[in-house]
């Protein structure tokens, strides 16, 4: 094991993770930017003109979303390392010239690299994810059979000591649904806290999906958990660069 680090550092309303793990090749710090986006996405977007979305303004929310990071999307993806990072993972090659296809090594790699940084965040910045109170984690289902989310989730399950079992699934027409039908009947997860992952948040309708499904088979709460925090492009120059 080689040398690693992180740190944080504090820029006016920026907050830089920085990290550098030896033993995975880095040759140079690599830099994160992290924000408290804790707040609905719907809300967060400035089409929106700061207006409250129906459903946080009826109060139906029933999960919390915590994010390590930001995600741009488009070609705005470019100027975030995070972002990179999430399309690089993804099982479908990149079609930008400033991406670079990985490899499931590569990936295996990166995944166990942001597993240290959710560990990271989740011991110093969470304040919705309770490691006491947290009985396992599941993800969001892929349509494809390789998973961007088990690169990172697999590591993680290991670093935090928790349950990682597989509870949702996706159908061939690309709809959600429990893994196995007698989970309903089972209620494995009947009054207990759950973690949920994806890699990235940005309408929340399929975490909202994702969520009734494991409420239905007893989930009391539910926190997701995800790389990057989509952010529309205009709302990000706007709001977040220096």
């Amino acid at each position: 094991m080689g040398d690693e680090w992180i740190r944080e550092d504090i820029i006016g309303d920026h907050h830089i993770l920085n990290y550098f793990f030896e033993d995975f090749g880095m040759n140079e710090p690599k830099k994160l930017r992290l924000y408290d986006l804790k707040g609905c996405p719907i809300c967060l977007d400035s089409k929106t003109n700061g207006k409250t979305c129906p459903k946080c303004k009826n109060g139906r929310a029933f999960h919390h979303v915590e994010s390590l990071s930001i995600y741009l999307p488009g070609k705005d993806a470019q100027y975030s390392e995070m972002s990179k990072i999430i399309l690089q993972m993804k099982p479908k090659k990149p079609d930008k010239p400033w991406q670079k296809p990985w490899s499931r090594e590569e990936k295996s790699n990166q995944g166990k690299i942001l597993a240290r940084l959710l560990e990271w965040y989740i011991k110093n910045k969470s304040t919705t994810i309770d490691l006491n109170s947290i009985t396992c984690m599941t993800s969001v289902p892929s349509k494809y059979p390789d998973n961007q989310v088990e690169y990172f989730g697999y590591p993680l399950k290991d670093r935090l000591n928790i349950k990682y079992p597989n509870y949702l699934g996706r159908t061939p027409n690309d709809q959600y649904e429990l893994a196995y039908r007698d989970l309903i009947s089972e209620r494995p997860l009947e009054n207990k806290d759950v973690l949920l992952l994806d890699d990235t948040y940005t309408d929340g309708k399929t975490k909202e999906t994702c969520c009734q499904f494991l409420k239905q088979i007893g989930a009391r709460k539910i926190v997701i958990l995800v790389l990057g925090r989509t952010i529309p492009p205009q709302n990000w120059n706007a709001r977040y660069v220096g």
